[in-house]
């Protein structure tokens, strides 16, 4: 990063990120074949087709979930102008609290879900699922009512009165916050079938 900032070159961003994703991935070989006597060099082909089998289908769901994510973009930019594609952006902004939380709770509890889901306790993950979604309605249904009223000042504030025009889009998709509160699309993959995230996105 720096430099980066010395220089005003992306490329030695890129190349810090190679380098300390190749630092990582040694410090992981050794820390496993040091105190776990795992190697990452020598495999179980078995155990691989195994993990293969189940990890392919939730990687493609992450693939078709982020260009859903951003098809609504690139529509929008080829049908107005670049000012016009500006309001939209800044009215559908991320609100970075909703990915934490959610996130926080969803990997908490499919590792629960695992665990249960290898004592065939089905009715301890309905328990947990509900109570999740209970909790996360606790923040998330206020949150959106917060956010629903304070919509103007608060595009105003981060973005001046000239994205005024966002406020109706903004307003629009703060409704994902109510369906955030729904771990659902995480419960089947806890529970061993990681081809379903996949079928949905698709």
């Amino acid at each position: 990063i720096i430099l980066a900032i010395l220089t005003g070159e992306l490329l030695y961003v890129m190349i810090g990120f190679m380098v300390v994703g190749g630092l990582r991935l040694l410090w992981f070989s050794v820390y496993l074949k040091k105190d776990r006597c795992f190697s990452m060099f020598h495999y179980d082909k078995k155990l691989f087709t195994e993990l293969a089998k189940y990890s392919a289908p939730l990687g493609m769901a992450v693939l078709v979930n982020s260009m859903i994510d951003y098809t609504h973009q690139v529509i929008v930019s080829n049908q107005v102008s670049a000012a016009e594609f500006a309001i939209y952006s800044i009215g559908c902004f991320q609100i970075p609290f909703i990915g934490i939380v959610s996130m926080s709770v969803s990997r908490v509890a499919i590792v629960k879900f695992c665990e249960l889901h290898q004592e065939n306790d089905l009715g301890h993950i309905v328990q947990i699922l509900s109570n999740s979604f209970r909790k996360l309605s606790l923040i998330f249904f206020p949150a959106f009512i917060f956010l629903s009223s304070v919509a103007p000042y608060l595009i105003t504030l981060l973005y001046t009165d000239a994205y005024t025009q966002s406020l109706p889009i903004f307003r629009t998709f703060i409704w994902i916050l109510p369906l955030a509160a729904i771990l659902v699309e995480y419960t089947p993959s806890s529970l061993g079938d990681s081809t379903h995230g996949f079928k949905v996105n698709c």
